[in-house]
């Protein structure tokens, strides 16, 4: 149950990706390891070269929140993933990006509430350095409502201040 290939990681992974929660529930009921790390496709380029993705991290960037929800419930590791995006015009090095930190990039509301209110976050900041090219974010360190406030996410923003992060 734990395998994977170089391109696709885990098939923990590979499900969690694709939103499949009866094979996620299968693969951990097996014994799956709910921390394995591996590629997760965001986007087309984005996180080709980042290789640190749970079935977590990776859920989250894609809203598969029944998928978060099942980790969370089978605790889950909450560490982030860490980096360089290789392909995009910022080329940025992240440390510590959290499920979180992709569910506020992608402006999925419900999702961050689910990550918040079930400790889904770790409490470690986002940490981003990137060669400004072009609408790049600012490098530095983030709190999930600093997060949301750059991107100009004002309820998630809010909603993240409301709960002191």
């Amino acid at each position: 149950v734990n395998v994977g290939s170089d391109q696709y990681g885990p098939v923990l992974l590979q499900a969690a990706q694709c939103g499949f929660v009866n094979v996620v529930k299968a693969l951990l009921d097996k014994g799956a390891d709910i921390n394995a790390t591996g590629k997760c496709h965001t986007d087309e380029v984005n996180s080709s070269s980042i290789n640190n993705f749970t079935a977590l991290t990776c859920a989250a960037s894609r809203n598969r929140v029944e998928i978060v929800r099942l980790l969370l419930e089978r605790k889950a590791n909450t560490d982030g993933v860490s980096g360089v995006y290789d392909g995009n015009e910022c080329a940025a090095q992240v440390k510590d990006k959290s499920a979180v930190y992709f569910a506020i990039e992608n402006n999925y509301l419900d999702l961050v509430k689910l990550i918040i209110e079930n400790n889904g976050f770790n409490k470690k900041n986002l940490t981003i350095t990137s060669k400004k090219l072009t609408n790049c974010p600012a490098s530095g360190t983030y709190s999930p409502s600093q997060y949301a406030d750059m991107l100009g996410i004002g309820d998630i923003a809010s909603y993240l201040k409301g709960k002191g992060l």
